[in-house]
């Protein structure tokens, strides 16, 4: 009998061990989650808002023939649909910035970018054309999604010690 009850100890224990264990490991991938899609807003928030690459370049058009930030002839297309002139914002359809958010998230990373490869090609001829990394995150947005990631695992942490 007392081997029974040292026996359903050590059971107890190991099942409390491997709770534990599995909370903190759901914790991670929630924190993971949401450091990405802190990171996605402060991206999408920067360029929209503000027309700056991730090292804080302004984005012009190159065209000698301006209308706001964009040469004329994508200025008036702009107009013609309401949207503004004044700050590139790569935003004239809406389907990059739709695609945009987290494509990958397994084990121990996630990763921001599109999961459209006519999307990527898009950006990626634009940052060409730009000269600049436009949608990856800035030091200070990475550093807002490490925070973000952070407080998600600490949350967790502190309900399963608590």
């Amino acid at each position: 009998m007392i081997a029974y009850q040292v026996s359903n100890s050590v059971e107890v224990k190991v099942r409390q061990g491997l709770s534990i264990l599995q909370g903190i490991n759901l914790a991670y991938q929630n924190g993971l989650f949401a450091a990405g899609t802190e990171a996605v807003k402060l991206i999408k928030s920067r360029v929209q808002k503000s027309g700056v690459s991730a090292d804080g370049k302004v984005l012009f058009t190159k065209s000698r023939a301006k209308d706001g930030a964009y040469s004329q002839r994508h200025g008036a297309a702009r107009r013609l649909r309401n949207l503004r002139v004044s700050k590139v914002d790569l935003t004239f359809t809406g389907d990059m910035m739709k695609d945009f958010g987290i494509a990958f998230l397994r084990n121990r990373s996630v990763e921001v970018g599109f999961t459209s490869g006519k999307e990527a090609a898009k950006l990626e001829r634009l940052e060409q054309y730009y000269g600049a990394d436009i949608m990856a995150a800035s030091d200070d947005e990475e550093s807002q999604a490490l925070d973000k990631f952070e407080s998600e695992l600490f949350k967790v942490i502190d309900k399963i010690f608590s």
